[in-house]
């Protein structure tokens, strides 16, 4: 007898909104015919600038014949020429090597990415413009998708440049997932405070 009068109650009320919605969406039943909705007018688009990434605190290091500023909380080890810095809590790989000598940067950058390749799964590479200049360095530029040697999808990228009597030799790396980000800042407070000091 309960479910009988719940049901009895349930369609009465179904009815009695239904009704409501009809009545309120149609003029026939004694309401006024709505007035035409005013068109509303497009907004005036404001002019925006691109964002400007946070700067990331910097710690410097000075190798034999150049220095840099990296983000703080990363750690360091290896020792001239050839150095690594990584950031446990980001993923972040970044590795900096003097090359004695004037190998060509096609060279050095062909070697490098085969080097990444031969230590990755599914390499892929990655379209990007075949030089970049920042603070007043050029250098050669070649990036890399793969997955790393515990599965994990990462993005690379490797620059070399020559000055003085040697090349060097910068690779950088972040999981995928963030590697645009994380390259906007980290990376570019590499790129932008790296100076010869010789």
């Amino acid at each position: 007898m309960k479910h009988l009068t719940l049901r009895r109650s349930l369609l009465a009320l179904s009815t009695l909104l239904l009704a409501l919605f009809v009545a309120a969406c149609s003029p026939a039943l004694g309401s006024v015919a709505p007035s035409p909705t005013p068109t509303p007018k497009p907004p005036t688009p404001t002019p925006t600038t691109p964002p400007i990434p946070t700067p990331v605190p910097g710690t410097t290091y000075k190798g034999s014949t150049y220095s840099f500023n990296y983000p703080q909380g990363w750690t360091s080890s290896g020792k001239d020429p050839v150095v690594f810095f990584t950031s446990l809590s980001t993923g972040e790989v970044f590795a900096v090597e003097a090359l004695p000598g004037t190998a060509s940067p096609d060279t050095t950058l062909n070697g490098a990415l085969n080097g990444m390749k031969s230590t990755t799964k599914n390499a892929q590479d990655v379209a990007v413009p075949p030089t970049i200049t920042v603070n007043n360095i050029t250098w050669s530029e070649k990036a890399i998708k793969a997955d790393d040697a515990t599965g994990k999808a990462t993005e690379g990228i490797i620059l070399v440049t020559q000055h003085a009597s040697g090349t060097y030799l910068l690779v950088y790396s972040a999981p995928a997932a963030q590697f645009d980000q994380m390259k906007t800042t980290s990376l570019q407070l590499i790129l932008q405070s790296f100076t010869f000091t010789n």
